[in-house]
């Protein structure tokens, strides 16, 4: 018998909170061809709905990919804001975004003053090797997996036309103290139980000075829209800390769609991060 369609999903956004988000767009537009599609100050009943009063007034900048297909990247501007240490904390760690051809989009970011410091070199998953992939940090501290899927990945339901070079965010990656524990959330939202295993991650290993070989439990649970969301379990890692507005900098949010029944708004899971819920229609 077929498994039942999960219930949340796919991932509408990722939330970005950056110094400056002109620097931010100007890196996105250079290197991937993502624009600019809105551009204006969070209102009350935005910063209400979240439940974050001190959001109001913060400038909030939307992003898609080149060909508006996808509008899947947010940036909140505070300027006072750190930059994170990629990698280190739990919660939201990385945003895994659909590519067309990542050899070639390789030879981009490799170019001299790119703004994008590559931290994990082309090469195929150790599950797979129909999934080629690469790691790169971004100006907000933020960490990109750029994955090119070339084929079906059974028993995952993956993407494999992106409509644009560089397309839709797919994976976001959780760090948890606990990944069972953190996926109960996810699994209570998409009416399915997540698959755990343990994987080499070549760029935590690096981020922590562990042995290149090193291990470590994951959780990975399928959401509709051809999306998943992937739980590591990191035990070396802290807490993400907040800004004054409430969020942490880096990747500070990410967005879910929900179907009817389901309450939208804003939580904490259980790795501390911020999940914002929103109808399905939404995008």
């Amino acid at each position: 018998m077929n498994k039942p369609e999960p219930s949340c999903g796919p991932v509408l956004h990722g939330t970005l909170v950056a110094p400056c988000a002109d620097v931010v767009a100007a890196a996105y537009t250079a290197c991937f061809g993502f624009r600019v599609v809105a551009d204006a100050a969070i209102d009350a009943a935005q910063a209400a709905a979240w439940g974050l009063p001190a959001t109001e007034g913060l400038r909030m900048l939307t992003m898609s990919t080149a060909s508006g297909a996808a509008s899947w990247l947010r940036v909140i501007e505070v300027p006072d804001c750190a930059t994170p240490e990629p990698l280190r904390r739990h919660g939201w760690i990385a945003l895994e975004v659909n590519v067309r051809d990542v050899d070639s989009l390789a030879e981009v970011l490799r170019a001299p003053g790119s703004p994008f410091r590559i931290i994990g070199q082309p090469a195929f998953l150790e599950i797979s090797d129909k999934i080629r992939a690469m790691q790169v940090v971004g100006p907000a501290g933020e960490v990109l997996y750029l994955t090119e899927v070339r084929a079906p990945v059974p028993p995952f339901e993956l993407p494999l036309d992106p409509v644009d070079p560089v397309d839709r965010l797919f994976i976001p990656v959780l760090s948890a103290p606990r990944r069972t524990q953190a996926a109960r959330v996810y699994e209570e939202l998409a009416g399915r139980t997540a698959l755990c295993v343990e994987t080499r991650i070549t760029v935590l290993n690096g981020a922590f000075g562990r042995p290149q070989d090193s291990r470590y439990p994951i959780a990975v649970l399928q959401l509709a829209g051809n999306a998943l969301v992937e739980i590591d379990e990191v035990a070396d890692a802290g807490p993400a800390v907040p800004n004054a507005c409430g969020l942490p900098s880096g990747i500070a949010m990410v967005s879910l769609a929900v179907p009817p029944g389901t309450s939208p708004g804003l939580r904490r899971g259980d790795a501390g991060e911020w999940i914002e819920l929103l109808p399905a229609q939404a995008g």
